[in-house]
């Protein structure tokens, strides 16, 4: 599977007119072929916008409780809690 990067736009904002225009050198069935695949999604780009926002706090919950289980598979390991403050 190809890895993703950061997306290659083909359009940019029209100047003096409203709408888009598709970048040089860019066919223009390449921008329709384009839009064609993100309408197939079946999403608006607020729902892509969500879905990437709630993908990236699962992200920092799974990290957060990968380091929980780290931390508690290292008190098993060596019997003591390196939480834990003594006084």
């Amino acid at each position: 599977m190809k890895k993703l990067t950061q997306m290659e736009r083909l359009t940019h904002k029209a100047i003096f007119r409203a709408g888009y225009k598709a970048n040089r050198n860019v066919p223009l069935w390449e921008c329709i072929d384009k839009l064609g695949r993100y309408e197939d999604t079946g999403l608006i780009p607020e729902q892509i916008r969500e879905i990437d926002q709630l993908y990236s706090e699962k992200c920092r919950e799974v990290a957060e409780y990968q380091k929980t289980l780290e931390e508690e598979a290292g008190v098993k390991e060596t019997g003591h809690d390196k939480r834990r403050v003594d006084r």
